[in-house]
């Protein structure tokens, strides 16, 4: 398993690219820019699924906006792997993988704007405060793994942290 902010470079030598993941299952990917329509790289022997923003950038032609999550996995995996939930604006991605215990995998791929980007909670939510509901969900019958950019800056001197 393996993670990337790729910040949009997903227009790469297919051969360069598929080098990279070659002996990895599993890849998930942030911020990947993709836009409606825009298919991923076809890679042989591997699946995609994504999360995009329902409509591209304006001005800057077909690239989509920033942060989405997108996830590629080895084609035999499909039986095991889920998407069991996408953020409506696309900062965010859950995978459920059927482990070999009784409890499940539940991965979260993320790509969370800056607090002061017009997507950082277009639907008036925090994507943190979202994340944090599907956690407490998520972990009644599995375990959790986030991934990704949070875009989380604790450099402010009145950050409060809690030990619990």
């Amino acid at each position: 398993m393996a993670t990337w902010n790729c910040n949009g470079s997903m227009r790469l030598d297919i051969g360069a690219f598929e080098e990279s993941f070659r002996d990895r299952d599993i890849v998930f990917f942030s911020e990947t820019h993709q836009a409606p329509g825009q298919l991923m790289p076809h890679v042989v022997g591997y699946r995609w699924e994504t999360s995009h923003r329902l409509n591209a950038r304006s001005g800057h032609g077909t690239r989509g906006s920033g942060g989405v999550a997108a996830v590629l996995f080895r084609e035999e995996l499909q039986p095991l792997l889920h998407i069991v939930r996408r953020d409506e604006d696309a900062r965010y991605m859950w995978v459920r993988l059927r482990a070999d215990t009784d409890r499940f995998l539940y991965i979260a791929i993320c790509y969370f704007p800056p607090s002061t980007s017009v997507y950082a909670a277009p639907s008036g939510q925090s994507p943190f405060s979202l994340l944090d509901d599907d956690i407490w969900e998520f972990s009644r019958d599995g375990d959790i793994i986030l991934l990704g950019d949070f875009n989380a800056r604790t450099g402010n001197s009145h950050t409060v942290f809690y030990d619990t």
